[in-house]
Formats: C-alpha cells, structure tokens, sequence
C-alpha cells in the first residue's frame, strides 16, 4: 500500500506502508458474530423450535407458523427493552421466561381473530421447548462471548479506560475487551494491564496491528490528548480519515456506558445531551402516565418480590442481629428530596461521619451484602 497522509489541524494521519493491512483478514468480526448468535440462538431457533413443536402437536401448520412468527416478535420485544440487561441478570432471566408466553398469547389472540380457538394447554410444549433452545443458546453465547470478546480502545485518558474496564469486569460483562487508550504519550502499561497505544496520529495503524474492534469516544480528552486536533468536528475528521476504510466500529462513551450498564458518567455528558432534550421533536414521558405506569409495574413486581426480599430479610438478621433495613437521604427530580430504603449490605455504623462512596472491594461489605448487591435484590 502506497503512503498517503491526510492533515487535520496541525495532525497528520499516516496511512503507513509499514503496516501490514493483510494482518487485518477479512471475515466476521466478535462484535458481529456475538450479534448475530444472539439473533439465530435466543431468537430465531427457539421461534422455530416452538413453531415445530407445535406443528407435531397442534393440527394444521398454519397455528405453527403463526406461534413461531408471534415468539419471535416477543423474542424481539424483549431485545428492544430499555433496561440493562446485563447488569440485571436476574430480570434478563425473567424477561427471556416470559418472552415465549407473550409468544403464545399473541398466537391464541390472532387465532381468535380468525375464528379459531385453541386451548392453552396446546401450547405447553412448544413453550417448553423455546425455553429449552434458550437456554442451550444463552449457554452458548456466553461461551462465545468469553472466547472471543470484541476489542475495544478507549479515546480518552488511561485512567477512564480503567473505569470502563473495572466496571465492565465488575458487570460481568464479558463480551468487551477494553485493551488500551489514545491519548498522549504515557507510559507503556498502565494499571489493570491496559496499553498506551499511542497518540491519534497513529490510530490507524493500532486499530490494524492490535485487531481494534470498537473505539469508544470519551469526550473528555485535552487538546494535547487528540494530538493536536481543536475540537470535535477535528477529532471526528481524524478518525473518519484514518479508519474509515477499515472494519472498526465507533460509540460515544455515554451511549455505551447506557447500553451496556444503565447509567452514564457525568464525565461523558455534553452538549450534545442538552440539545437533544430542547429538540422540537423530542417529547418526555407524561408526568401522570409515567406515575400511573410506574405504580402499576411496582404493584405487579412487590407481589414477586415479597418472597425473595422476605428471605433475604430473615438471612440478614440471622447474619449479625443488626437491622434489616437502611435508610439514606435522596435528591430527585427538580431537586426534590426523598428517601429511599434498601436491605442493609454493609456492617453497621458504616458512615459515621455521613454519606461516604462505596467502591469496588469495599471491606464495610458484608459478604452476604455482597450477593444481595451482585443479584440486586438489595
């Protein structure tokens, strides 16, 4: 490959010869792969294990494929949630369980519509056997995802890339590989493994070398970090100049951290935030149907919850005799005070001096706390 240099400000992004593109072979790429086994395995087999199941026990194909295509479209509903996911295991869980039913309810629905009435009790089979293929498939996803997790390189200071990867390891997330950051010179290795991969000018030919997958923006770089690149419109250039030709991904800190964890640093929130809620477009919850539809979920989760919280009321007096609950001042929406209470996770007396931060090994956590936070049942 012949060299070619494209300026942006005073950055110049060497499409360096010394480089071997060949070391970047084509084929599908751990982001795109885990994708597309999370469509074939949680959503497309056990809509067509169900589909086929109940064309063996229910007569006629049509029921078959109107259920197959019904769970699938749940299966699709559950993948369109809002929620984290992969942070709540315990709701992923439930949402995939219930997915099927929702499935069969749809099916039975259009059936009616049609003038067919089939009994629910038709249904057992294929619902069982969804959820048989669905866990085989979660199975093998995680299996996947540990061998082989996407490489990601964060733009950005060393000390964010850490954050992300200590909270990505504590999510037990295990389908991103944080390996390093961009940003100025450093020293080789910084804490927790992660590499320095050089300055921007340079990226193109990380991303090759170290096989990056998805380059994370984390807008909170100085000028000296970019390179020499003014602003953001600089930066973007850059990047496009370098890597556009190449099969690596680009996300926002702020939109990965949402996807993935549920929530965003204040590091990352920009302007960006600002106009998109002052947007003409944009239209924000009802207070009223938002209240009505949180009571609602909340009234139909208590009644789930009441046994688990219950037992995990009764382990923590049995553990040390202390309270069962713990109390805290909150500040909500508009500023609005309120508090909250949770099981208490922590020894007692365990913020003498007021509210103190808890971090990733804190040793005021009690070791049954620290299951009741991990299923966040707390």
């Amino acid at each position: 490959m012949s060299a070619h240099q494209g300026a942006v400000g005073d950055v110049h992004v060497e499409h360096s010869a010394d480089v071997s593109e060949s070391r970047w072979a084509p084929g599908l790429r751990a982001h795109e792969a885990q994708r597309l086994l999370d469509l074939v395995a949680l959503k497309a087999m056990p809509a067509l294990a169900a589909g086929v199941i109940a064309y063996l026990h229910v007569t006629g194909a049509g029921y078959a494929v109107v259920l197959g295509v019904a769970m699938l479209a749940a299966l699709q509903l559950v993948e369109r949630s809002a929620l984290p996911l992969d942070l709540m295991p315990a709701s992923r869980i439930t949402l995939g369980l219930v997915a099927p039913l929702v499935g069969v309810f749809l099916a039975v629905m259009l059936g009616l519509a049609a003038g067919n009435h089939m009994a629910l009790r038709s249904f057992e089979a294929p619902v069982v056997g969804a959820w048989l293929v669905m866990a085989l498939g979660a199975w093998l996803k995680v299996q996947f995802e540990e061998r082989r997790p996407a490489r990601v390189a964060v733009i950005g200071s060393a000390g964010f890339a850490s954050d992300l990867a200590a909270e990505l390891e504590a999510a037990r997330i295990r389908g991103y590989e944080v390996i390093g950051w961009f940003g100025a010179a450093a020293p080789a290795m910084h804490s927790g493994g992660l590499e320095c991969l050089g300055r921007l000018d340079r990226v193109r030919a990380a991303v090759i070398a170290r096989r990056v997958e998805l380059l994370v923006w984390a807008r909170e770089e100085t000028d000296e970090q970019r390179g020499g690149a003014g602003g953001d419109t600089d930066l973007l250039a850059l990047l496009a100049d370098a890597c556009l030709d190449l099969p690596v991904r680009l996300i926002e800190a702020s939109q990965l951290y949402e996807e993935l964890l549920g929530h965003v640093p204040l590091g990352t929130i920009d302007s960006a935030w600002y106009r998109y809620i002052m947007h003409p477009r944009f239209r924000p919850t009802a207070p009223l149907w938002k209240r009505c539809s949180d009571l609602a979920i909340a009234l139909a989760m208590s009644v789930l919850a009441v046994p688990l919280v219950t037992v995990a009321a009764i382990a923590i007096k049995l553990t040390d005799s202390g309270p069962v609950f713990y109390r805290q001042r909150r500040v909500g929406e508009k500023g609005q005070e309120f508090e909250i209470v949770k099981l208490r996770t922590m020894v007692q007396d365990a913020e003498p001096g007021g509210p103190q931060w808890s971090g990733a090994d804190d040793e005021r956590v009690t070791r049954l706390g620290r299951l009741l936070r991990r299923t966040h049942v707390d």
